[in-house]
């Protein structure tokens, strides 16, 4: 691999990033347990990126000064919607099986690169999830994808699909190897529909997990709660010619009432009440197709025909 040819990053007669020093993909994420709280069941989980590794961190090996994990870059932060886009991950170890489960998760069309892999993956490609191709890496992999990830410790095959990828313009991530990343991915806290994003572009990683922990321990129940009230409350003013103003007024009068503590128990009858309060009398929960029956999370139902 020629130094530097990668990315301007790696400048002139910097050493080449597959010198640098191996770090094993198992440290890159990991899933973490389901919890309950009362009778709301939640999952957090967190997904592979810098923010979770510590690496980089001794002074001696080459090309330190111009790691990625290292050197302060900026990153746009975004949410990508993949639904339906070719997606490849190439590797079959467990972290590439938890990336190939997010992004079924996200919709998208998977396909995964690896002589062997693991017992999930072979199930999902027997279900007919993904599609498999028992065999290592070639130019021409990523031929049409959207979006691609490098989950294995081979540092020359990094540089290999690297290349593709920055030709054919597929987005890449190497886990745990930033420096041959074009995007990376940030821990998260999820509450159904709601995602919450940490990322300190690999500055610290310390400082990421305890953002992380923190968010942890502030996202109740009520949250998730919330959003689909507020989803289909935004959705039904939208459909009965409100303005945007008369829209934004109802919708930021109800989040700072006691809405959320209300959610948190939840009492469906304070909603209603404070439903009729700001959005106008008759629009209820059972209006708007939401019942907090189930005891693990919102139900949506079709809304009523009644105004």
């Amino acid at each position: 691999t020629r130094p530097g040819w990668f990315s301007p990053r790696w400048g002139a007669g910097a050493p080449a990033p597959h010198q640098v020093r191996t770090v094993g993909t198992e440290r890159a994420g990991f899933p973490l347990p389901a919890f309950a709280r009362g009778k709301f069941s939640w999952r957090i989980q967190m997904l592979a990126s810098c923010e979770e590794s510590e690496r980089c961190n001794d002074t001696d090996f080459p090309g330190r000064d111009r790691c990625a994990s290292i050197v302060s870059m900026k990153y746009y932060p975004a949410f990508l919607r993949v639904e339906g886009r070719s997606c490849v991950v190439i590797g079959g170890g467990e972290v590439a099986e938890r990336k190939v489960r997010a992004l079924l998760d996200a919709g998208a069309r998977v396909a995964v690169v690896s002589p062997t892999v693991t017992p999930g993956l072979e199930a999902l490609a027997a279900g007919g999830r993904i599609a498999h191709r028992p065999r290592a890496y070639r130019p021409g992999d990523l031929r049409g994808a959207f979006l691609a990830y490098a989950a294995t410790d081979d540092e020359t095959l990094h540089a290999s699909i690297a290349r593709e990828a920055q030709e054919g313009g597929v987005l890449l991530n190497v886990v745990d190897r930033p420096q041959w990343c074009t995007f990376i991915v940030p821990a998260i806290a999820t509450r159904g529909d709601l995602t919450i994003a940490v990322s300190t572009g690999g500055g610290s990683p310390a400082l990421a997990r305890r953002l992380r922990q923190d968010l942890e321990s502030g996202l109740g129940p009520e949250y998730e709660r919330a959003l689909v009230v507020l989803a289909r409350l935004r959705q039904h003013l939208r459909g009965h010619d409100r303005s945007p103003q008369e829209r934004r007024r109802i919708l930021t009068g109800l989040i700072e009432s006691e809405f959320l503590d209300c959610l948190r128990v939840p009492d469906s009858e304070a909603v209603d009440r404070l439903l009729a309060r700001h959005a106008g009398a008759g629009i209820t929960l059972q209006t708007l197709g939401v019942s907090f029956d189930s005891p693990s999370s919102p139900r949506t139902l079709e809304p009523s025909s009644r105004p």
